[in-house]
């Protein structure tokens, strides 16, 4: 069976193709390298989590407490006989980076969106897999989370359109709650880009450009609320619990230490 010519308008071909290229560069990745964490944070937010410390605790100074929650569970759920933590950096890491091979697809041609892509992949998917660290990775799910938001906002609605808008959204609530300042960075970094699509989306839209732009940036505005809301209740579960002295401490030790 031939393939049609055009082949490569499909959105389904794109997004397939990004994700096979994504998939095939782990792959090699796995196969030909060792992984480890780059610091001891990430061992020591796994040992809390997993029960290595005598108890599984959420107060885990590093992340979001809520997230911490998340992980216990699923720890709790697989018998401790996989390494979630790092399991839950390679699903983010490979969801962020396959959302910006997309977004490469959906704007250029096929061999300067795979030449994009495999650059990315080289000068930041390397690092990223083989030497993890939390904080990486939640800068790259962050980019990831608003790419995919991006591509959901370009579509007229239906599934493409609502499915890339609610993953970039819990991408990048996950994000903040991985490293909220890392989170905060790299968003601020993609504003550029993200005003650029809103012009673009306001420039075609028919009717009221006003409403246009207010339907484009709601989400945003949204998820935005709910990582206030999730940074906001850490903040204050932190502040109410026996380790809130631990929390002020390790501060201060950051800001002069690290």
């Amino acid at each position: 069976m031939r393939l049609k010519k055009d082949w490569y308008k499909s959105d389904r071909a794109r997004l397939l193709f990004a994700i096979g290229l994504n998939l095939a560069f782990l792959l090699v990745l796995l196969l030909c390298f060792e992984v480890r964490f780059e610091e001891n944070d990430d061992l020591t937010v796994q040992k809390f989590l997993d029960g290595q410390t005598a108890v599984k605790t959420p107060f885990v100074v590093y992340i979001n407490f809520f997230l911490a929650k998340l992980l216990i569970f699923l720890y709790d759920i697989s018998g401790n006989a996989l390494p979630v933590f790092g399991l839950f950096q390679y699903a983010l890491l490979f969801v962020s980076f396959t959302a910006v091979s997309y977004l490469l697809f959906q704007r250029l041609n096929i061999l300067a969106a795979t030449a994009g892509s495999l650059a990315l992949l080289c000068f930041f998917g390397a690092d990223s897999y083989l030497i993890m660290t939390y904080t990486k990775t939640a800068g790259i799910a962050a980019v990831g989370g608003v790419c995919l938001m991006l591509l959901g906002m370009e579509k007229r609605g239906g599934m493409k359109k609502w499915l890339p808008l609610l993953l970039g959204a819990v991408t990048l609530l996950l994000s903040l709650m991985l490293r909220d300042k890392e989170f905060l960075a790299c968003t601020a970094l993609m504003v550029p880009l993200g005003l650029y699509c809103l012009a673009d989306h306001v420039r075609a839209a028919e009717g009221s450009k006003l409403c246009a732009a207010a339907k484009f940036l709601t989400p945003f505005l949204l998820t935005l609320a709910l990582a206030a809301g999730l940074y906001a209740a850490n903040e204050i579960i932190w502040d109410h619990s026996p380790y809130y002295d631990y929390k002020v401490y390790n501060e201060a030790r950051s800001i002069h230490g690290d």
